[in-house]
């Protein structure tokens, strides 16, 4: 932790320089030691608590779940093998829900007083050149010229009572950068240029934009879209004609008894979050989005801010799930089970959470925290004299990707208690 002092005096030099800036411990916590004045801002943050809260302290927190990619992981991919950094784009989400990209370039430096640290450098992504012009790979309107006529269009439709006749509705091209990697960033462009096209000609009267490399956004009318929506990703998977790049959408249908209770920037965060819903999904080129879906995206991210802490204060707790032989009736063994006792959500079950863990990749510390502690047991149960029974414990097929399933990770427990034996 950094004295008041030290805090101080960081924050009277950052805080002064242009953009938003943070530093970060350089080691696999990757802990966030400061963020200037100006990414609070970004974050739509009034305080440090505040933009604590919303990331956890992490880096990890900082992005988004499915985009998160360790710093000095970036580095390699960006850079040369010896290179300390890169410039990198990463997306968010705000403290008030909204959905911004962020340009950063990334420097590995030592500091006097805080060590090895990643220093970021955030500008956040202007999606259009100038606001109200055209962007110009695509002919389309740039971000803040879209979302300008789009809440001038919600505002007429209070004026003239058509609220809820046009829908949201968001387009995502998955992967890519793997077409750019495979036929080049010309042709990258010339596949935006065409999927403009197909938009315009399946909603000539639409208001429609080019967000950002892979992102498209319009504003559709209600009656006919999901056909329109259908017809315009098939059309671009068959241009296309790679089933590992495909365009997917999501649609928002507003409450059309009270259509203009939303901006429309989160009506648009809607919109993403039912397309991000099906983008490991190769059977739907579609959604629409549901409250259920929401409460997900929520449920989603406070097991990831909070998965650590849950570890360190002994919240995951092991029940052991008996195991009889049915022609003797005798107890023959064990199967360690984890589950998240956690103080503030009560019991989160494993559908909550192990899903969520192997999607971030992390499912290795907490089957690595349940290795250790079913360790910790037996030796207890044989150091006392206690009879031993054999202990299965389930391991996802993920661990194999991250660690050496043999052996615990230390880092996977902060604590070194030994829990009681729980009978499940």
């Amino acid at each position: 932790m950094l004295d008041e002092k030290t805090i101080e005096e960081l924050h009277s030099y950052y805080d002064r320089l242009p953009g938003g800036i943070c530093l970060v411990k350089a080691d696999d916590s990757e802990e966030i030691l400061l963020a200037n004045a100006e990414l609070l801002n970004y974050y739509q943050c009034a305080n440090w608590q505040e933009f604590k809260e919303l990331t956890g302290g992490t880096y990890r927190g900082m992005v988004e779940a499915s985009d998160y990619i360790p710093l000095k992981d970036i580095v390699r991919v960006k850079g040369q093998p010896e290179a300390n950094y890169a410039y990198f784009q990463f997306p968010y989400r705000t403290r008030e829900g909204h959905f911004n990209k962020g340009n950063a370039l990334l420097i590995r430096t030592t500091q006097k007083g805080l060590g090895d640290i990643w220093s970021i450098n955030v500008m956040k992504s202007k999606y259009s050149r100038a606001p109200g012009e055209t962007e110009n790979i695509t002919g389309l309107l740039g971000g803040t010229a879209f979302y300008k006529r789009v809440n001038e269009h919600i505002q007429m439709e209070k004026i003239d009572g058509t609220g809820g006749l046009y829908c949201p509705v968001y387009f995502n091209l998955t992967n890519f950068k793997l077409y750019n990697s495979n036929y080049g960033i010309e042709q990258g462009d010339e596949l935006l240029r065409k999927v403009a096209d197909v938009l315009r000609a399946h909603f000539p009267y639409s208001i429609i934009a080019h967000l950002n490399a892979d992102n498209f956004a319009l504003v559709a009318p209600r009656d006919g879209v999901i056909e329109q929506v259908e017809a315009v990703c098939r059309e671009v998977d068959e241009m296309i004609d790679n089933f590992s790049i495909t365009l997917k959408a999501g649609v928002f249908f507003r409450d059309p008894d009270n259509p203009s209770e939303y901006t429309a920037n989160s009506a648009f965060d809607m919109a993403k979050i039912a397309c991000d819903s099906i983008k490991g999904d190769a059977s739907r080129s579609w959604a629409t989005y549901t409250e259920t879906m929401g409460k997900n995206l929520a449920a989603r991210a406070y097991v990831l801010e909070n998965f650590d802490r849950a570890l360190r204060n002994g919240y995951i707790k092991i029940f052991y799930q008996p195991v009889v032989r049915t022609l003797t009736g005798k107890l023959c063994g064990m199967e360690a089970l984890a589950r998240w006792e956690d103080p503030e959500r009560g019991r989160l079950t494993p559908d909550m959470f192990v899903p969520v863990l192997e999607d971030a990749k992390l499912i290795y510390k907490l089957d690595s925290y349940v290795v250790e502690q079913v360790g910790k047991r037996l030796r207890t149960m044989e150091d006392s004299g206690m009879p031993v029974l054999p202990i299965s414990v389930n391991l996802s097929s993920a661990d194999f990707d991250q660690v050496d399933p043999s052996t615990s990770s230390k880092e996977s427990s902060g604590s070194t208690a030994c829990p009681e034996v729980i009978f499940a």
